[in-house]
């Protein structure tokens, strides 16, 4: 009975001596917890439930943050997999437009219109250039600061990212959480 309290005593010093846990936060809310690496715009987290390891890999896009911390295990079986990212035909539709408010108004529809745009757009989350939040991805550190720009690597307790031409490295422990741009 000591050899085993003992035993496992060991193999938690040494796992946390020598690896880190992770969750990793989809965007539909789904958590995972487990071992995170990042590297050519797919996360890979190695996780374990009760039936045993399992492996799974989603693209940035499906993911809304990874935090650093001491879980790596999931209670429960895996959960099946479904994709948020399904083919789907989307509409959409201007509200400030006075087309799509008179629309609207008159109860014609509930299917969304599409508005033509009267002339060029200014700057909106929907234009996709370098000061836009939604394409950098924002790390938060343990002394409450933060860093913005893009996630290029997670790996052997280092994450790289780039900020303009700069590329930076940092030890993972020193990392809370990471907030990843969808693309």
């Amino acid at each position: 009975m000591a050899r085993t309290v003992l035993a496992c005593f060991l193999a938690g010093i040494l796992l946390s001596a020598s690896g880190r846990a992770d969750t990793l936060t989809r965007r539909n809310n789904a958590e995972v917890n487990g071992h995170v690496s990042y590297k050519d715009d797919n996360f890979v987290i190695q996780a374990r439930y009760a039936s045993g390891p399992k492996t799974t890999t989603f693209h940035r896009a499906e993911v809304r943050t990874v935090e650093i911390n001491a879980r790596d295990f999931n209670p429960g079986e895996p959960p099946t997999d479904i994709s948020i990212f399904e083919e789907r035909s989307a509409a959409t539709r201007d509200a400030s437009h006075p087309e799509t408010q008179r629309k609207n108004d008159k109860g014609s529809s509930n299917t969304p219109t599409q508005a033509k745009q009267s002339g060029p757009a200014g700057h909106t989350v929907l234009n996709f250039d370098e000061s836009n939040p939604s394409t950098t991805d924002v790390i938060w550190f343990r002394n409450k600061t933060k860093l913005t720009g893009r996630l290029v690597r997670i790996e052997d307790g280092q994450l790289t990212i780039e900020s303009g031409r700069d590329s930076k490295k940092f030890n993972l422990g020193d990392v809370a959480t990471v907030l990843v741009a969808p693309d």
